[in-house]
């Protein structure tokens, strides 16, 4: 810088000064490409980590959809499994009841005149084939149809003891049945009466869970 005449101060800038001015702009230019350069490559690292998490909750988001409907499916398979199995045994155990009541009545028919011609109880097939099975029922359900069918099974141990067929002049009766004293129809009945008893408490215990379930 000098002063003119008048004292009027006046630039001067020699080529070198405004080549390092140029200079010095190329270079800010430089990083502020630089730097741009920079942002945008973290932008698109930032932009795949993104995309990446997104589909990665994709995947688990439908995995936890298919997992909970598979789940949903199991629950109702299930649900009615249980149901069959209810039904069944209830439906097997009314039969062997309407039988009880037929025994109990005073119309049987008679075998001579001072006998009973008394129907055995069938097997309870439908019971032996779902004893794997009852582990789906309820603990109050599992007591009731175990304690009937044992009361079942006793009672055709004791009209097979009761059956008055040996060292008797007469025909055989029928298969599935035995021929019992008039004398024992009393304790017959009574038998009939406590198995049927038995009976009403494991269908009454099928019903309400079948009936709990289904408010569910």
């Amino acid at each position: 810088m000098r002063r003119s005449r008048k004292g009027a101060a006046h630039f001067c800038f020699s080529p070198v000064s405004i080549h390092s001015v140029f200079l010095e702009h190329e270079l800010d230019e430089s990083r502020r490409r630089a730097v741009l350069a920079k942002l945008l490559a973290e932008a698109r690292e930032w932009q795949t980590l993104i995309a990446g998490l997104v589909g990665f909750a994709g995947v688990i988001w439908t995995i936890r959809s298919s997992s909970e409907a598979a789940r949903r499916l199991d629950a109702e398979k299930r649900q009615a499994e249980i149901l069959i199995v209810r039904t069944a045994l209830i439906e097997e155990i009314r039969y062997f009841k309407s039988l009880f009541v037929v025994v109990k009545s005073d119309s049987l028919p008679e075998n001579g005149g001072d006998t009973l011609l008394v129907p055995v109880p069938s097997v309870p097939s439908i019971y032996r084939a779902n004893q794997s099975k009852l582990g789906v029922l309820s603990p109050e359900e599992v007591s009731a149809v175990v304690i009937f069918y044992a009361h079942y099974e006793h009672m055709e141990r004791v009209l097979n003891f009761l059956g008055w067929n040996r060292g008797r002049d007469r025909a055989p009766p029928p298969s599935g049945s035995v021929t019992v004293p008039m004398s024992k129809k009393e304790a017959l009945d009574n038998l009939y009466q406590l198995t049927e008893d038995k009976a009403d408490l494991a269908i009454a215990a099928m019903e309400a869970a079948i009936n709990a379930a289904a408010r569910r």
